[in-house]
This record gives structure tokens, sequence and C-alpha cells, in this order.
């Protein structure tokens, strides 16, 4: 932990407003992780929209982070969890005294959760998922506390169509983990137009390897009859 926390000081992650927290995912142009907060921004508005009408969802947000995800899910009048092993006031569980939303915090690992079983309606694994040590097991956990009709939703997680170091994860990984956990799998993409496709391939050969993706990965325990989410 105090190694990640060294890490993303240096990359120079959080601010000293409080406004810049309540903003997120939206950040400055000048923000030295724009690109990313971009990103997140089209998954979370594609949340929104297969989450729809629904209100006082519980939902359990694992990897947490700064709690922004948390926060817009709790102001929207749904019941949110956070759950993070980082507890920094800068870039962990810590930042929530920047927001008015009231929540619940919990230090806690993926394997390892303090709630019990089919406690939350959605489980979404926030740009954490790839941090798992046993895919399976995180997986299992996260079925555990799914209400029936329950998804677990994973973000912004980079995924490549083989291993790449030190962290991401493949389809072919997921799927495995998914069947021993007795989850069907769904993946789609907020934004998967051809010319996207295209210039991922043209920064391949530039770079000499293949760049992360980020699907929107949606796993729904056996049998799945009842739920439903909007059509890509």
């Amino acid at each position: 932990m105090q190694e990640y926390r060294a890490t993303r000081a240096q990359e120079k992650w959080g601010s000293d407003s409080a406004e810049y927290y309540r903003a997120l995912p939206r950040v400055p142009r000048d923000d030295p992780h724009h690109a990313i907060w971009r990103l997140r921004a089209k998954h979370f508005a594609r949340l929104l929209q297969m989450l729809g009408d629904a209100k006082n969802l519980g939902v359990l947000d694992i990897g947490a982070g700064n709690g922004w995800l948390t926060n817009q899910l709790a102001s929207r009048g749904h019941r949110v969890a956070a759950v993070d092993l980082n507890d920094d006031a800068r870039d962990g569980l810590g930042a929530a005294v920047n927001y008015s939303s009231a929540v619940e915090r919990y230090q806690a690992e993926f394997n390892y959760l303090p709630f019990s079983d089919a406690q939350f309606d959605r489980v979404i694994f926030n740009a954490s998922l790839h941090y798992a040590s046993s895919l399976a097991a995180t997986l299992a956990e996260a079925r555990r506390m799914l209400a029936p009709r329950g998804a677990i939703i994973v973000l912004d997680s980079p995924f490549y169509s083989r291993r790449m170091p030190p962290r991401g994860l493949t389809r072919l990984q997921l799927r495995a983990a998914a069947r021993e956990s007795n989850l069907e799998l769904r993946i789609e993409y907020a934004d998967d137009a051809w010319h996207k496709r295209v210039r991922r391939k043209f920064v391949e050969i530039k770079i000499g390897r293949e760049p992360a993706h980020f699907p929107i990965i949606l796993l729904f325990q056996l049998p799945t009859s009842n739920f439903q989410t909007p059509n890509t």
C-alpha cells in the first residue's frame, strides 16, 4: 500500500479542491489524467443507461478509490457502500470528506468482504478487477453478495488478447473465471466505432505491442431470464 500510494502521488492523482472531486468524472483539459477520466465519463454515462429509472438500488463500489462513483450514485438516490484498501485522504476512501452524500466506507480486500449474502443489486468493480489476485475467487465473492436478478458490472479494467504484465486481463481468463463462478458473461463497449478499432491497430504498430482496450463487462447469476439491461 505504501508503494501504491507513492506511485499515485508521483503520478499526481487527486486535487486540493473539493470541487474537483464533486465534478468527477469530469476534469479540466489540463488535468494530467484527462484521457483516462474522459473514458471513465463515457463508461459512467453507459452505466447510468443500464441503471435506467431504478431508484434506491443497493450498490457496492469495489475499488472505490476517491469515491467519485459512490458519490455520483448516492446523489441519484441509490444506497451505496464503498470498498477499498486505500484510505488516503487525497486518493482513497478518505477523500469522502469532499462529498455531501452520506455513504458507508469499508477498508477491505476483494475476497474477504464484510457483507451478508444477497445484499446488493449491483456490484461494480470500479477500475479495479485487474488487481484481483485470484479472478475466480473474486468473482465468486461478488456473486455471493448479489441479490436475485442482480448483476456484477466491471468498468475501466484493461483487457488484452493475451496476458500483458504487470496488470491486465484477457477475455479467455474472464470467461474461465465466470464459468467457475457460475456466472453468465456479456461484453460491450461504450464506443466501438470502426475508426476506433482501426486507430488501435495503428497504435499497436507504432508502439510495438497491443494497446489495452476497456470493455464494459456484465456478469449475471444463472439463470438470467428475468434480468434486463438496455440493448447496445
